[in-house]
């Protein structure tokens, strides 16, 4: 499975962290974040993002290294994120996708009578909360077996994620998904086929007894400032001396040398000779490099210097590599 090196690079201003670029593996051009992913495979000289305070990152580096977290307590109290999107569901879940609500359990309204008729689906979406209602196979059963109206809601008033709503005769039905996984499950779910939504909400939550509003996302990736960077060059440097100093006439012969006496790597009585011995001391530190790998770090500090004047004395690099 191919991986990626995804980035933003901010710089502060107004004591503000700013987005000024990002990855983008359509257009090369500018920043290769290909190259990038090689340099940074294997990096000491950088941070956990969770070092970071939240609250000052950009926008765009939020909705590219939060992940949501699927741990929500049912007791836990909700509330809504602005009114109901009207009947286009999945423009507003794409435009939600985009915000710091992109991590949010999403709400789906349904007509009470319609998705009484739709029972696949119901068994498929519903969670019982009942202990004599938790065998899966029982519940399903219930519902195959429900013929009116006032059985379902009865049914529904025992289900974690569902809020009943009789008045207007709508009901909210909660998914721990976020807006992008949701969009794909209402495209390609077989449940969902034929199923009419009506609008669609974000949920918030607060811990139960507690005003304290409950996470729904944590952070994945990396930081690194212009010393990290710095840092790396001056690393790359070191092993292109290497490399150059390997092309030198004594530094061949003792590659040359390493090499035959790899031959008699467990021929113990010729490592017990004393020439043996010698020789093996002088070319014990042979290095042999390739004319590819040179290239690809001739490329990589190319790019790593390119990133250091676009950071500046002011900014950082937040990365992953998935």
């Amino acid at each position: 499975m191919s991986s990626y090196f995804d980035f933003t690079i901010e710089r502060k201003h107004d004591n503000k962290w700013i987005c000024v670029a990002e990855s983008h593996y359509d257009d090369l051009d500018i920043i290769n974040p290909w190259i990038l992913k090689g340099a940074f495979w294997d990096a000491e000289f950088t941070k956990d993002i969770n070092s970071l305070d939240e609250t000052e990152l950009s926008d765009e580096s939020f909705y590219m290294f939060s992940r949501k977290l699927d741990e929500i307590n049912s007791k836990d109290r909700l509330y809504y994120i602005g009114e109901r999107t009207n009947r286009d569901v999945i423009g507003f879940l794409e435009h939600m996708n985009k915000t710091r609500y992109r991590n949010n359990d999403v709400c789906l309204w349904f007509n009470l009578v319609n998705i009484c008729k739709h029972k696949e689906f119901l068994k498929n979406v519903l969670y019982p909360h009942n202990q004599q209602m938790s065998n899966w196979e029982i519940f399903r059963d219930k519902i195959d077996n429900i013929t009116e109206d006032s059985d379902f809601i009865e049914i529904f008033q025992q289900c974690d994620n569902l809020i009943l709503i009789t008045f207007d005769n709508m009901i909210g039905i909660i998914f721990h998904e976020n807006p992008y996984s949701m969009i794909n499950t209402i495209k390609y779910s077989p449940f969902f086929k034929n199923v009419e939504i009506y609008n669609a909400q974000l949920l918030g939550y607060y811990e139960d007894d507690n005003i304290t509003e409950k996470k729904q996302y944590d952070f994945y990736g990396k930081v690194s400032y212009k010393k990290d960077i710095e840092n790396m060059i001056s690393e790359i440097n070191k092993t292109l001396q290497r490399i150059e100093n390997s092309k030198k006439s004594e530094e061949i012969a003792k590659s040359y040398i390493s090499d035959i006496l790899s031959d008699y790597e467990y021929d113990e009585s010729m490592k017990n000779n004393e020439l043996y011995k010698r020789l093996y001391e002088y070319s014990k530190d042979s290095e042999e490099y390739d004319e590819e790998y040179e290239d690809e770090l001739l490329a990589q500090k190319k790019e790593l210097e390119f990133i250091l004047r676009f950071i500046g004395d002011n900014g950082r690099l937040i990365w992953k590599i998935e």
